[in-house]
């Protein structure tokens, strides 16, 4: 058995747990408010006994799951990787090259702000990507230039 004292300055009680953790519940005590437990004379915060604290809230299997990466990390870091390939293997990819570092860029804002490290490591990887294939692209291009460029002083 226990008793509280009021915010107004009163003794109430003899009281059972399941009574106290009621009054916690309705918002008449509060994690603080001083409780004795019958027969000790001595005046505790509530806080202290735990039987009469309810346990934290469980985590939803939600909350506690893995979350989602952010749509433009995601995008960015696809299209990077086509990009990439693409540009390995037909040399036209100059378009999605260019679509994978604007969304990697927005999406590692983005990720950044929510604090996502998955999300910033996505577009982190895209941005690289997208960065190296269109260096690859640009690189061909010139050398594409050159030779037909030697080719005609040759002959």
């Amino acid at each position: 058995m226990y008793k509280v004292l009021g915010g107004d300055g009163r003794e109430y009680g003899p009281a059972s747990a399941a009574e106290v953790r009621q009054w916690l519940a309705q918002g008449r005590l509060h994690h603080q408010s001083l409780v004795q437990c019958l027969p000790e004379a001595a005046w505790r915060p509530l806080h202290t006994f735990s039987e009469l604290t309810p346990p934290p809230p469980a985590l939803s299997v939600a909350a506690a799951g893995p979350r989602q990466a952010n749509n433009l990390a995601l995008w960015g870091f696809i299209l990077g990787l086509l990009s990439l390939l693409g540009s390995c293997l037909c040399c036209c990819a100059c378009p999605v090259n260019i679509l994978a570092i604007l969304l990697s860029t927005l999406g590692l804002a983005q990720a950044s702000r929510e604090r996502d490290s998955h999300s910033q490591t996505l577009a982190m990887v895209g941005l690289t990507l997208g960065i190296l294939s269109l260096l690859e692209s640009l690189v061909a291009s010139v050398a594409a230039i050159l030779s037909s460029t030697f080719a005609h002083v040759v002959r």
